[in-house]
């Protein structure tokens, strides 16, 4: 029987509660998380008994000990912290605990990461822009308009993926606003 599992699970950072779910079922099935590997996407486990435990993620790249210890006080633990990105766990047998209850701490959690994915579609959209411009300039090499075309495919897609994330995000936002009326 296997007592040590390592996965993959990818997520988008403003789809956050894909990851959250994944590992509360992992944890429901017996597998309890002991350590988080590359970029939040790869997970190592231990077999135990099957448990209750909430997890959250957050983005919160100016992270305090003073914010640890308020969250360790209410009894939820660090599980990882990889570029800002904190995994935290809190294990529960009735409700389903939160870390973030009232609508403000959510939409400051939802803005934090808005400031990590506004930059990152101006800089994307920026080189989208370069690109087109060399594919256009560079008539004479077929190989440098190839590698060219490619990076400007690549390139709109990630800037329909970081247009996607900022829409999601501030969505949430506005229906976060409408329930504090």
């Amino acid at each position: 029987m296997k007592t040590m599992l390592k996965t993959f699970k990818w997520w988008w950072s403003w789809d956050f509660r894909v990851i959250e779910d994944y590992l509360e079922e992992m944890a429901m099935n017996g597998w309890q998380l002991k350590n988080v590997g590359f970029g939040m996407v790869i997970f190592y486990f231990n077999k135990s008994k099957p448990k209750k435990i909430r997890y959250c993620v957050e983005y919160n790249p100016s992270f305090k000990p003073d914010y640890h210890l308020l969250l360790a006080d209410d009894g939820w633990k660090l599980m990882g912290q990889k570029s800002g990105w904190l995994l935290w766990e809190k294990p529960y047998n009735n409700k389903r605990p939160e870390i973030f209850t009232e609508p403000d701490s959510l939409i400051n959690r939802n803005n934090k990461l808005l400031k990590l994915l506004y930059p990152l579609l101006v800089i994307n959209v920026l080189n989208l822009f370069m690109q087109s411009s060399r594919l256009i300039i560079n008539r004479s090499s077929s190989f440098i308009n190839s590698i060219s075309f490619v990076l400007i495919v690549l390139l709109l897609s990630i800037s329909v993926l970081l247009l996607m994330g900022v829409k999601k995000i501030k969505n949430h936002n506005s229906k976060l606003q409408c329930k504090k009326r």
